[in-house]
C-alpha cells in the first residue's frame, strides 16, 4: 500500500511539475518590450516581445486582477470582443515563426479566466 501511495505522489509531481521552481524573473524592460510590440506587424522584431510575454505570464497571476491593473501592466489589448456578456481582451505577440496569444476574460471588471494559445 505504501508503494502505491509513493507511486501516485511521483506521478502527481510529474504531472503538476516542480511546485518549488521559482517563476522566471521579470524585469521592467520586459514590460517596455511587451508594450512596445502592440500593433506592430508580426516578424522577427517581435521575438523579444514573445519571450517577454512568456516571462510575464509565468510570473504574474492575472486571474482576479482588475481591468485597470491589467491595462497598466500589459498596455492596450490588440483586440476586444464580447462572449456571453464577458469582455475578452486579446494580446498577441508573434515573431513570424512562433507566437504567444493570451485571451483574458473579464466579468464584473475582473479577470475570471486566462487562455493561452501558442502558434507555430
Amino acid at each position: 500500500m505504501r508503494s502505491i501511495a509513493l507511486a501516485l505522489t511521483l506521478v502527481a509531481a510529474v504531472i503538476v511539475g516542480d511546485a518549488s521552481a521559482a517563476p522566471p524573473v521579470v524585469t521592467a524592460d520586459d514590460f517596455v518590450v511587451y508594450k512596445a510590440a502592440h500593433g506592430k506587424p508580426w516578424g522577427p522584431s517581435q521575438g523579444p516581445a514573445v519571450e517577454a510575454a512568456r516571462r510575464i505570464f509565468a510570473a504574474i497571476e492575472f486571474t482576479g486582477k482588475l481591468a485597470r491593473d491589467v491595462r497598466t501592466t500589459l498596455g492596450e489589448p490588440d483586440a476586444v470582443t464580447t462572449t456571453n456578456g464577458h469582455a475578452i481582451w486579446r494580446y498577441v505577440r508573434h515573431d513570424g515563426e512562433q507566437g504567444d496569444i493570451r485571451e483574458l476574460e473579464f466579468a464584473a471588471g475582473r479577470v475570471v479566466a486566462v487562455k493561452r494559445t501558442l502558434t507555430q
